[in-house]
């Protein structure tokens, strides 16, 4: 019974924590049909899902639990094909630097918007700090902010720029 809830409350959690991710703002249109095969967004996505999901249960989804929250959090999304595992699979077993490249950003995008541990010093952070202040007019920004010029520079523009859009 625990196991059903806690399914339900890690897939909820997911599906908020990458909806901003997942959905575009409808003045660009949706993401690409290629968007849910970039080994790029496959990492972010899996990392994300993951680490999101081991936070909202306490780490206490085992494998087969675990396995359904990924499963649902794509169907949620959109994002869910029945080869995903297989691909995660291959891009993982080949090492590939653009699926490591999306989890790391995500670790820092976590990392940060959910201030699991301090990260001064970190460039990323200090980056968007940054481009944050640029987007006022006192150049004071708030960690809100700066989580979303984090997004904005290791997810969106990565994104973009790999898709062509």
């Amino acid at each position: 019974m625990f196991g059903a809830w806690r399914i339900t409350k890690a897939r909820a959690a997911c599906v908020q924590a990458l909806q901003p991710f997942a959905a575009r703002p409808s003045m660009f249109g949706p993401w690409p049909p290629q968007f849910w095969h970039d080994p790029f967004v496959l990492g972010f996505v899996v990392f994300v899902i993951g680490t999101i999901s081991k936070l909202a249960t306490g780490g206490k989804l085992t494998s087969e639990p675990r396995a359904r929250v990924f499963v649902g959090t794509l169907e949620d999304l959109g994002g869910y094909s029945p080869d995903f595992m297989d691909r995660i699979d291959v891009l993982t077993r080949a090492r590939d630097p653009d699926f490591f490249l999306g989890s790391r950003n995500a670790e820092t995008i976590i990392t940060y918007v959910y201030n699991l541990h301090p990260m001064p010093g970190d460039p990323d952070v200090a980056a968007a700090t940054e481009l944050a202040k640029g987007t006022t007019l006192t150049g004071k920004v708030d960690r809100d902010e700066i989580g979303g010029a984090l997004m904005h520079m290791l997810f969106t523009q990565v994104v973009r720029k790999r898709l062509g859009v």
